[in-house]
């Protein structure tokens, strides 16, 4: 089986989902290791990932087909 996702750069039309995925496992972890006195941290910091995630969707000029049709971006 042939795969169409061949190095990073292929896999432009899902760096958002890809963003999101990494930045909640990392807030997740900061939550955890962090006391509740601080934890308007991760307040700020998911804020600041949903911004980030919405302006890669809003710029994004990638449109395609990737995962063998399985994942579209046409918008």
């Amino acid at each position: 089986m042939n795969s169409d996702v061949t190095d990073f750069a292929s896999l432009a039309p899902a760096y958002p989902e890809l963003l999101m995925a990494a930045g909640i496992l990392v807030l997740l972890l900061v939550g955890v290791v962090i006391n509740k006195e601080r934890s308007l941290l991760v307040s700020w910091l998911s804020i600041g990932l949903l911004v980030a995630a919405g302006l890669l969707v809003a710029f994004q000029q990638v449109d395609g087909v990737i995962f063998n049709g399985l994942f579209v971006v046409d918008g």
